[in-house]
């Protein structure tokens, strides 16, 4: 009786030595990149943007990226920096309006004799295919991997010591609060809801982002270019007053930034359905906070409020005169 006790204790332990072994990297895990993306990693085929990136390590110990030694930068998937003409051209400028961190889910690992291959997929809207490709095997893999990516979800992003340290000071690097304490970025992130995509950076000041949803397919006939800047703003403002209450108690906010993408086109020229054949439209629109308290107080009108604000349209500012459309 004593032996086969004894037999399944050393089981019972090895099990647990094995299990303790097991791979931290596996298949099914989100992760988010530390590095920055770039459109020239990518090549689209039918409409997925596919790419292959090598993680090297150099003779001094340190990992490239892509063949680039510099690639600690902010973890920034960029917008859709390309010519807008062609089916899937509209598509990213549709899906990739404008930058924002990322994260991927891991579809498959090959653990090859001398490399590991690692495929992951869109975790959030994306449409990515993307093999990252490890000149490392073993506990070298491992340990690269977590040095390039982070092991979590996009709001366990936002709530990691890697985040508040390194990802934020990064972000708020020019602005007024480049120097607040590590417990005043912790709180700052805590009233956002660790909403990392939330935060934006607009000449040095910092900014609280919503996006808003706009679902209407505009048709160029009708309605133009300064029109539909006017019609989005209109339907933001009840959301911004709605923000308004949020960043009230966040001292260290500027303002509200709103972004929408909005959908156009010719309706004589392009008669379908099928959105791939819209052109698409980047809309900013920044409300600094004096301005933004004085028009929830009912101090000043919707015009007064935009004259005071910032509207971008493809990132170039433009001037919007709501009595110009006015019905």
């Amino acid at each position: 009786m004593k032996k086969i006790s004894l037999v399944i204790v050393l089981v019972f332990c090895f099990g647990i030595s094995a299990f303790t072994q097991t791979s931290g990297v596996t298949k099914g895990i989100t992760v988010v990149p530390k590095f920055a993306l770039k459109w020239s990693y990518f090549k689209t085929k039918l409409g997925v943007l596919k790419g292959e990136l090598p993680i090297d390590k150099k003779t001094d110990g340190k990992l490239s990226v892509n063949g680039e030694n510099n690639w600690e930068t902010l973890p920034i998937f960029p917008g859709f920096d390309g010519n807008p003409e062609g089916l899937y051209a509209r598509v990213q400028k549709r899906d990739y309006s404008r930058p924002s961190i990322v994260s991927y889910k891991i579809d498959a690992i090959d653990r090859k004799k001398e490399t590991t291959e690692v495929k992951l997929s869109k975790s959030n809207d994306r449409i990515v295919d993307l093999k990252v490709i490890f000149n490392l095997t073993g506990e070298d893999f491992e340990k690269s991997f977590q040095e390039v990516f982070f092991v979590g979800s996009l709001e366990e992003f936002g709530k990691s010591e890697y985040f508040i340290n390194v990802v934020l000071s990064r972000l708020l690097k020019g602005s007024k609060l480049e120097t607040i304490s590590k417990e005043s970025k912790v709180e700052l992130m805590k009233n956002i809801g660790n909403d990392v995509n939330a935060l934006k950076i607009y000449k040095q000041k910092l900014y609280l982002g919503s996006t808003f949803l706009d679902t209407v397919e505009y048709n160029s006939n009708n309605v133009n270019e300064s029109e539909r800047v006017v019609r989005t703003i209109q339907k933001s403002l009840s959301e911004i007053k709605k923000k308004s209450k949020v960043v009230a108690a966040i001292s260290e906010i500027d303002g509200i930034k709103i972004e929408a993408t909005l959908r156009f086109r010719n309706f004589l020229a392009k008669p379908f359905v099928d959105d791939t054949f819209a052109d698409y439209d980047s809309f900013e629109f920044y409300v600094p906070m004096d301005a933004l308290k004085l028009f929830v107080e009912a101090e000043i009108t919707d015009q007064e409020l935009i004259d005071k604000s910032v509207v971008l349209l493809n990132g170039n500012r433009v001037r919007v005169n709501l009595s110009q459309f006015s019905n």
